[in-house]
Formats: structure tokens, sequence, C-alpha cells
């Protein structure tokens, strides 16, 4: 395609890469793929933490792929005021569809530069419809950094999601009114207090699109993990918090008074909307 809308929706895999603190993300790929991408970091303000290798016909004609790509990241390193402590490095469909050899690239790269740790990432939407979406693996990939070490007790870690769990959220108050401590990505601001993470005793996911990674992140681990899925059956939450609260030893929220509550905050947005179209 000739032309990329400026605009792809809500989050994309640039604003999930910006969670990790302190990481700088760079992506090859053609001009107009590059579009979105780029845009997408100028609107949240993190251009310095993003950076472009552009692949151009030449490259795909004369087989220079792999080199464009190992130099190009090499080349923004070596320019960057400091090395990050973690890089993303973002390859494309063009990479699968003429087979480049991946491990040549990072391997030459990890060989270079020793004290950067490079996260492989992928933007192909080749890859949308069947396995793993390109998302997906991102937000496995994004704790692959984690490091095995002991586990704190009491202490859990939701993975994967895009937003902090509300205040007022009910695993949030049953895990904290029970002397639990909450670990989020987003509460980090550096990379070394972010490998904090790793350290929960129990990893947890409330996200869809996050499953695959919390799941396989608390495997690498040996921790345990429960999947939290967002529901609208007062049953099915029920029974989720009600199994959680018997294996950590939770103590449980009055479900009457959780539902009244519920109930009222949606009268009171009823009255908001009125008859507004959704």
């Amino acid at each position: 395609p000739e032309f990329n809308p400026p605009a792809h929706g809500v989050w994309n895999i640039v604003h999930v890469g910006m969670l990790v603190p302190e990481v700088h993300q760079i992506y090859v790929c053609g001009v107009n793929c590059m579009r979105g991408v780029v845009l997408t970091a100028a609107e949240m303000g993190q251009s310095q933490r993003f950076s472009m290798v552009l692949l151009e016909e030449d490259d795909l004609v004369q087989g220079t792929v792999e080199d464009v790509t190992l130099e190009g990241v090499a080349s923004v390193l070596e320019k960057l005021p400091k090395l990050p402590p973690a890089v993303m490095v973002f390859t494309v469909c063009t990479h699968r569809f003429l087979g480049c050899d991946l491990d040549y690239i990072y391997h030459n790269l990890e060989r270079r530069f020793p004290t950067v740790r490079f996260l492989r990432c992928f933007m192909e939407p080749i890859t949308q419809k069947e396995g793993l979406s390109p998302d997906q693996r991102l937000r496995k990939t994004m704790y692959d950094p984690l490091p095995g070490c002991s586990p704190r007790e009491k202490t859990a870690a939701i993975l994967g999601s895009d937003f902090r769990l509300d205040d007022s959220a009910d695993l949030r108050r049953m895990l904290e009114n029970s002397g639990w401590t909450l670990l989020e990505i987003q509460n980090y601001s550096s990379y070394a207090d972010y490998l904090e993470l790793g350290q929960a005793e129990v990893m947890l996911s409330t996200f869809p699109r996050g499953r695959h990674g919390a799941e396989e992140t608390a495997k690498r681990l040996s921790r345990r993990y429960y999947d939290l899925p967002g529901s609208f059956s007062y049953e099915e939450i029920a029974q989720l918090e009600e199994k959680l609260a018997a294996e950590l030893g939770l103590v449980r929220l009055d479900d009457e008074a959780e539902r009244k509550s519920c109930e009222e905050a949606l009268e009171q947005a009823k009255t908001v909307v009125g008859e507004m179209p959704i």
C-alpha cells in the first residue's frame, strides 16, 4: 500500500512497548509502515525513545535487508547519548517474506553491545489471523528480562495489562485487604526497578491479550498463575474470586454489597448517557 492513515485506533504496539521503562524501540521497515508507529511515539511525547531504520526497494532486490537491519540498529545505538538497558527491535513482514536470518542479526548485535538486552519484537500484520498476534507476542517479550529469583511472600504481579488496576477494583482490594502487595509495570519509572516484577510469587492476568505472556512468564519463573478475565456476569466473577481467595488465603469481599454498589453505579451512568446511542 502507498498510504497509511495516521490513526490506527487506540493502543498499539508502540504504546505497549513503552510501558517497559527506559527501553528504546527501533522499528526496521518501509516508510509507509513507519508512518503509524512514529506518529504514536510523537503523540506520546516519547520520540526520544523511538528510532527508525528504513528499508528501501533496493534492499529487497539486492538482498541487503539483513545488513541494513544489523548496521542500522547498530548505528542508532552508537548515536544515542547513552546506551539504554534494553532495546526492542521490531522486524516486519518483509523480513519474514525474505527469510532473513534474525538469529545472525541478534547474535551480532549482542556481541557488539554486550550491556544491552535485545528484545525480539515483531510488526507483522500477516500473522494476525493464525497463531499468536504481534501484540500477544510483545506482551510476553516485554517480561522476558525478568530474572529468576526467590519469590517474595504475599506478593502478586499483574502482567500484560495496558493500564494500572483501578483503586476501586475488587481484585486490588481483596489482595491489599489481606496483606498482599500488588506489583504492576505502570508503577515503575526505571528499568532496574521494573525487574522487581519477577519477585512476585503469584502472576495474574486480567486482560485477554496479555494471557499468553503472563502464563509463559509464570511458567519460566516457576510461579503460580491465575487467569482472571473481566466479566459481566456476577456469578462468574464470584466463582473466580472464590477460587483465588481459597488458594491464596484472601478475605472475600461482601458479594451482596459489591453487587448493590455496581447496580447503583450503572444507574448513575444511565442518567449521564441518557438516550445517546452507544
